[in-house]
C-alpha cells in the first residue's frame, strides 16, 4: 500500500480501503446466507412443482419419510419433518395440519396411513378434519449429501397430485444427526434373513400389521409402541419383537393377555389400555422389526413370552408348525420402526 504524507491524503487512502473491506465484508455474509439457505430453496422449489402456487389451499400434513427402499426412519427423517414443515407454512398454496393430530386421528380410529390411500370411505375422510393429502417419501444418500424423493398423495381420491426430488446438501444437515438408522446394517441383515426362510405352502389366510406411526415410524425414547392388525378370516396369531441386534422374543401371547384367537375383518391393537403392560421403547437405538405370525389353527408350541430364542429363532417359528398349518398355509407380516434419542 502507498500512502502519501500530503495532507489528507493518508485520510482518504484508508476510508478507501475500509470501505473496500466493508464490501467485501458484505458479499461474504450474503454468500453465507445464500449457502445455507440451498436446502430451504430446493425444498420451496419442490413444494412448488408439486402444488403450483395460486392453486385452490390444499390441507396437507406429513407422512413418514424414510431411508431408501428397505422404509426404516433414522435421525434424519425427523430432521427432514422438521425442515420441510418450516417451509410448508411459508407456501400461500398449503395449508399444515399438524402431524402429532393425524396421528392422533389415526390412532382413535386404529387406521394405518396406507388406509388413506386406498380408497378410503367417506367416514374416514370425514374423521380427518377436512386434511385433503399427505407429503411423504423417501431419501438417499449421495455422496455427502442427500437425495431426497417426495410425493404428494390426495387421500380424497387415492391419486398423486405429483412426485418430484430435491438435493439436501450434507453441510447444512445439523452435526449428528445420522441420515440412516443406528444399526442399519444389522437391521437389512435381519431382513435379508427372513427372505431367506422357506415359508408355508400359501394359503387363502392374509395379515396386516402396523405401528401407530405407520411404516417406517420414528419414535424417541421413552414413547410407546402400539401394534395394529387385521385378518381377513379367524385365525390364531404369534408376535416376535426383533431388536437392534438381531435378538427375537415373544411379546404376544403374554402372562398379561393369554387369548391369542382373533376374528376376521376386525382391527385389533396390542396393546389395548386394559392389557395391564404398554411397550415403552427406549435405548439401544435404531431400527427394530415387529412380525406378526398367523395360523387358521392353534400353534402346536407357543414359546415363553419376553425370552431371548435365540440365534436361530427365526427358523424355529416355521419348524414349530404343524404339518396341517404348513398345508393350510400361515400369513404373516413384517414391519419396522425406529427409535431415536429425545433432544
Amino acid at each position: 500500500m502507498n500512502f502519501s504524507l500530503e495532507n489528507g491524503k493518508i485520510r482518504v487512502i484508508i476510508i478507501t480501503v475500509k470501505k473496500k473491506y466493508i464490501l467485501l465484508l458484505i458479499l461474504l455474509l450474503c454468500l453465507c446466507v445464500l449457502t445455507a439457505d440451498v436446502k430451504n430453496q430446493n425444498i420451496r422449489q419442490s413444494l412448488d412443482n408439486i402444488y403450483a402456487p395460486g392453486s385452490q389451499r390444499l390441507v396437507v400434513s406429513l407422512g413418514n419419510f424414510t431411508y431408501a427402499d428397505d422404509q426404516m426412519g433414522s435421525e434424519f427423517s425427523k430432521y427432514l419433518e422438521d425442515c420441510i414443515s418450516e417451509i410448508v407454512t411459508q407456501c400461500p398454496q398449503y395449508q399444515l395440519f399438524a402431524k402429532h393430530k393425524l396421528e392422533e386421528i389415526l390412532e382413535t380410529q386404529a387406521l394405518n396411513l396406507s388406509d388413506l390411500f386406498e380408497e378410503p370411505s367417506e367416514t374416514i375422510i370425514g374423521q380427518l378434519k377436512g386434511v385433503n393429502a399427505i407429503l411423504s417419501g423417501r431419501f438417499y444418500s449421495q455422496g455427502s449429501d442427500v437425495k431426497v424423493f417426495i410425493e404428494l398423495i390426495d387421500i380424497v381420491k387415492g391419486t398423486y397430485f405429483g412426485k418430484t426430488s430435491f438435493l439436501f446438501p450434507g453441510d447444512e444437515i445439523a452435526q449428528a444427526v445420522l441420515v440412516r438408522p443406528d444399526n442399519y446394517d444389522d437391521a437389512v441383515a435381519v431382513v435379508d434373513k427372513v427372505k431367506e426362510i422357506d415359508k408355508a405352502s400359501p394359503g387363502d389366510l392374509t395379515i396386516s400389521a402396523w405401528p401407530n406411526r405407520g411404516e417406517g415410524g420414528v419414535y424417541y425414547n421413552g414413547e410407546n409402541l402400539v401394534i395394529h392388525f387385521k385378518a381377513n378370516r379367524d385365525c390364531y396369531i404369534k408376535i416376535y419383537h426383533i431388536d437392534v441386534h438381531g435378538k427375537m422374543t415373544l411379546i404376544f401371547p403374554n402372562t398379561y393377555h393369554h387369548n391369542n384367537f382373533i376374528h376376521k375383518h376386525r382391527v385389533y391393537s396390542i396393546p389395548e389400555s386394559y392389557y395391564g403392560f404398554a411397550f415403552q421403547l427406549g435405548s439401544p437405538y435404531g431400527t427394530e422389526f415387529i412380525k406378526v405370525v398367523a395360523s387358521p389353527s392353534q400353534f402346536e408350541e407357543i414359546e415363553a413370552a419376553f425370552e431371548d430364542l435365540g440365534d436361530v429363532a427365526f427358523e424355529k417359528i416355521y419348524q414349530s408348525l404343524t404339518t396341517t398349518q404348513k398345508n393350510e398355509g400361515v400369513a404373516e407380516e413384517m414391519f419396522s420402526y425406529t427409535i431415536i434419542e429425545k433432544p
